[in-house]
């Protein structure tokens, strides 16, 4: 089933989604402990749209973003937070965008 942007907009959809636990992983809202969205800039928040960024890596640890080179991790971090040099900005450690590129 799919939907066009609209529908999810106007009809509602959205709220049902969001009760499903389908929406809210783009790594921009509240399913991402490590990122304030009203505190990304413009910029950083196009940045995220553009390479797709994701909260949670949907390839697993494996392509993780704590395993990319990108990556600073934050130490007194708990959550596993940290930073990315491509999206300029906080970042899930467990993510994933298009950018992602191994450790060496």
């Amino acid at each position: 089933m799919s939907f066009t942007r609209r529908e999810v907009l106007v009809g509602g959809v959205g709220l049902a989604l969001a009760g499903a636990g389908l929406v809210g992983m783009s790594g921009c809202g509240d399913a991402d402990p490590c990122v304030d969205a009203d505190a990304l800039t413009t910029g950083q928040a196009s940045l995220r749209a553009s390479f797709h960024y994701e909260a949670r890596s949907p390839h697993g640890d494996e392509k993780a973003c704590s395993g990319c080179q990108f990556f600073a991790a934050r130490t007194e971090d708990a959550l596993g937070c940290g930073s990315c040099q491509i999206l300029q900005g906080p970042v899930n450690g467990r993510g994933h965008c298009d950018s992602w590129s191994a450790r060496t």
